[in-house]
């Protein structure tokens, strides 16, 4: 198991459709970079049951960029009551077509902030990822401060 802060590492990881292949586990390669490759490539054109990258070559990006989520994040009356400032931080699944199909809380703020972050990322198209000109599902993450006005 891995620490909380590496889901904070800003890298994409890519998983196809139906998740990890069953039988794959966290150790040291000692394969090369080219073989891996291989393997990758292998897996991508057996079929979408589960191969797992880890970079792509395109990141998803939000169709009319992060202010078409800012002008959908509202900011609560409770968290402006009491005066609640902070970044919430979300996990982010974007399927090939650019829908966002799961989102998940990393690092929340509170006072209805979460919930308003998750419902403007899960309103929001994006252009999905792509690895070797082919759209995959993605993973990211994102992060969205809440300020209030002065």
């Amino acid at each position: 198991m891995f620490p909380k802060y590496f889901l904070l590492i800003p890298r994409v990881i890519v998983i196809l459709i139906l998740g990890a292949l069953p039988g794959w586990t966290c150790t040291s390669s000692s394969l090369t970079s080219e073989e891996e490759q291989q393997l990758i490539d292998q897996e991508l054109r057996a079929s979408d049951d589960g191969a797992l990258i880890i970079e792509v070559d395109e990141l998803p990006e939000p169709i009319g960029g992060i202010q078409a989520i800012m002008a959908r994040l509202q900011y609560p009356v409770l968290a402006m009551r009491n005066k609640v400032e902070g970044i919430v931080i979300l996990l982010c699944t974007i399927d090939t077509s650019g829908q966002v199909t799961e989102v998940k809380v990393i690092r929340g703020i509170g006072f209805g902030c979460d919930e308003s972050a998750v419902n403007a990322i899960s309103k929001t198209k994006f252009r999905p990822g792509k690895h070797q000109g082919k759209a995959v599902t993605t993973k990211t993450t994102i992060p969205l401060r809440f300020r209030a006005r002065r």
